[in-house]
């Protein structure tokens, strides 16, 4: 897999990859990723579609997505753990 390109965003992350010819759009934001593959025969086959598909609503919905993912991470990593200390002595 090789990296074709990076879309500028003020807070994510943009790596279009390809890989036998299917393109793969890779959106991170802090530990958290989303991908999407694009296989052979979709309208979106280079790193010019690529920008064409990421509109600005498209990539507000993927913030939005990762503000439900990361709500979701905390929730579920704050249940039941009880942080432990070393004990000073």
């Amino acid at each position: 897999m090789r990296t074709i390109g990076h879309i500028d965003h003020p807070s994510n992350k943009i790596t279009v990859l390809e890989h036998n010819n299917k393109i793969t759009l890779q959106i991170e934001s802090g530990l958290l990723s989303q991908s999407f593959a694009f296989r052979d025969g979709s309208p979106v086959s280079d790193f010019a579609a690529v920008q064409k598909f990421c509109t600005p609503d498209f990539l507000a919905k993927v913030d939005q997505r990762f503000l439900e993912m990361n709500q979701d991470y905390f929730n579920q990593i704050s249940q039941g753990i009880e942080e432990k200390f070393p004990e000073i002595i």
